[in-house]
């Protein structure tokens, strides 16, 4: 009977560090959704307008690191009413060698950016791409 209570006693030691774990757990993801959150609006919004409202290409702070502009490309597909991507039959017919089980993001990405690069218009009906100033910051 004694080792019954002892485990039980193991168990709900264990069961509480795991709710513990599981608690702080969210609680930093939580802290860290706000992090990414504000250094998202540092990064993409409030450091590159001030950099170019001061007409300033690269700064470098001490303690911090230097931060310049640079043109990071977002793509995403549009999509119909119905769910469907329909840059797929663009794809098949006029890069196929994008396609494969699924266009992964990363390979569309570096594709319109090499489009666009070159001068090459992309589908704008079946898909969008924006550069958005993005501040980068390099430690010193």
């Amino acid at each position: 009977m004694s080792d019954v209570i002892a485990t039980k006693a193991k168990l709900a030691e264990a069961i509480q560090r795991l709710r513990h774990l599981k608690d702080e757990k969210d609680s930093l993801e939580a802290a860290l959704k706000e992090i990414n959150k504000e250094a998202r609006e540092l990064q993409e919004r409030s450091i590159p307008r001030m950099l170019e409202d001061a007409e300033i290409e690269k700064l470098t702070i001490a303690g911090a690191g230097t931060v310049y502009i640079k043109q990071e490309l977002y793509v995403s597909m549009t999509k119909t009413e119905e769910g469907e991507a329909p840059f797929y039959g663009w794809a098949r017919d006029n890069a196929p060698d994008l396609i494969v089980d699924y266009i992964h993001p990363a390979r569309l990405k570096s594709w319109a950016k090499e489009m666009l690069e070159v001068g090459k218009p992309i589908p704008d009906n079946t898909l969008k791409a924006t550069f958005v100033p993005t501040a980068t910051l390099l430690r010193r």
